[in-house]
């Protein structure tokens, strides 16, 4: 599990314009991210928590949202990060063509506040 900062550094706080592999790629420098199962990563989404999840046992990008997003922007990204972390640490190119997104959705119970976000993101991951 990555720590908070993870993905605010990975976008410069900025999902849609800020990706940016040189703030993160030193990370990973002592392990190989390849190794693990799943991957997870906290999403600060200014005033929400969410989770997002590189499972690489299941071949998946996986977005986790108390509140039914889809994440989209949040999965390119995983996609993005996941390739430049190939690409430097093991010197070839990933395919991911053969790679699903999952979200939940609705199907896991969604709070009715703005307050426990935290909560649910932990209760089902």
């Amino acid at each position: 599990c990555f720590s908070s900062f993870f993905f605010s550094r990975l976008t410069k706080d900025d999902p849609i314009n800020g990706y940016c592999f040189a703030g993160v790629q030193r990370w990973t420098r002592k392990i190989d991210l390849f190794s693990f199962d799943k991957v997870i990563l906290p999403v600060h989404l200014s005033s929400h928590w969410t989770c997002a999840v590189i499972n690489l046992r299941d071949r998946r990008f996986e977005f986790y949202d108390s509140m039914g997003g889809e994440g989209k922007v949040y999965l390119e990204i995983l996609r993005s990060y996941l390739q430049d972390e190939h690409l430097d640490k093991k010197k070839t190119a990933l395919d991911l063509s053969d790679w699903q997104d999952y979200t939940p959705g609705n199907t896991v119970p969604q709070q009715n506040n703005i307050n426990d976000c935290g909560v649910f993101t932990c209760k089902f991951m």
